[in-house]
């Protein structure tokens, strides 16, 4: 993946109805920030119950979104921009009756784990 885009994976049991709230929520991003194409929905697999899968979104994104939103963005208490996006979307997410689990790729892989 190119140095532009952060990854992220998501963890979702209800892939149909939840897919939908994601996708229509980074369209109205879009929209909100004046982008287009700067999210790419990895494919999908399935495995215990759950659907995993990769979202990647562009840095240009963060970067409009805390020009856009700014302290209300930026007070947030994770350290990173990149991690206060995911919470940011996490909570615009659940807001919409959406449960799914986001995570940064980089976390997951460095974590002892490596599991959600």
């Amino acid at each position: 993946m190119p140095g532009n885009m952060i990854e992220i994976n998501v963890a979702v049991m209800n892939y149909d109805s939840d897919s939908k709230i994601l996708t229509g929520s980074l369209k109205e991003i879009e929209l909100m920030l004046h982008i287009k194409d700067k999210f790419i929905l990895g494919e999908t697999q399935f495995t215990f119950g759950w659907y995993f899968f990769t979202l990647s979104v562009s840095k240009e994104v963060l970067v409009k979104l805390v020009n856009l939103l700014g302290n209300e963005f930026l007070n947030m208490k994770e350290k990173s921009v990149e991690k206060k996006f995911v919470k940011w979307l996490t909570v615009k997410l659940k807001q919409l009756g959406c449960e799914m689990k986001l995570d940064l790729k980089s976390e997951i892989e460095t974590s002892k784990y490596g599991l959600f």
